[in-house]
């Protein structure tokens, strides 16, 4: 199993204890996401974050995460949002459309809100691929929302 040790805490977040983050994380494929999920909170609370201020919303599936991320920011309370979700190709196209939605949403909400929002969702040609991805990459989408965190606080 490839376990990456390239995403690390680039720059000492300020306040740390005062950040709040939301998690927004699908119910399909809910084994896989739970893995990241688990290992995200675990690596958000490790790096100081509170357990209680971090925000979880689950949504059915992929498409419906732009959404929810959309409404906890309008909080204005939040420090950044993480996403997660995993994607499975099948025999249809409606793989495409759903890794391009979430993608092309998320995109935009980094566009429009003042905080970061990391696009946290896998999308894999087979569910052993998502499997083996789901091990390591709790922790790296987490760790990349820090480092923007700690990059909009800098800049």
């Amino acid at each position: 199993m490839f376990v990456s040790e390239n995403i690390k805490l680039q720059n000492e977040l300020q306040d740390v204890q005062n950040l709040q983050i939301g998690i927004v994380h699908t119910q399909w494929n809910r084994r896989l996401v739970d893995m990241m999920y688990y290992d995200a909170v675990k690596t958000f609370i490790n790096n100081g974050i509170l357990e209680k201020h971090i925000l979880s919303v689950e949504v059915p599936g992929s498409v419906e995460i732009t959404f929810a991320a959309k409404k906890l920011a309008e909080k204005k309370t939040l420090s950044g949002i993480l996403t997660l979700g995993c994607i499975i190709k099948g025999d249809t196209p409606h793989f495409d459309y759903v890794a391009m939605s979430v993608t092309q949403g998320i995109t935009q909400l980094n566009i429009l809100y003042p905080i970061p929002f990391v696009l946290g969702v896998l999308t894999t040609h087979n569910y052993q691929q998502a499997l083996e991805r789901a091990n390591t990459k709790g922790r790296e989408f987490s760790l990349t929302l820090l480092n923007m965190i700690a990059l909009s606080q800098r800049i």
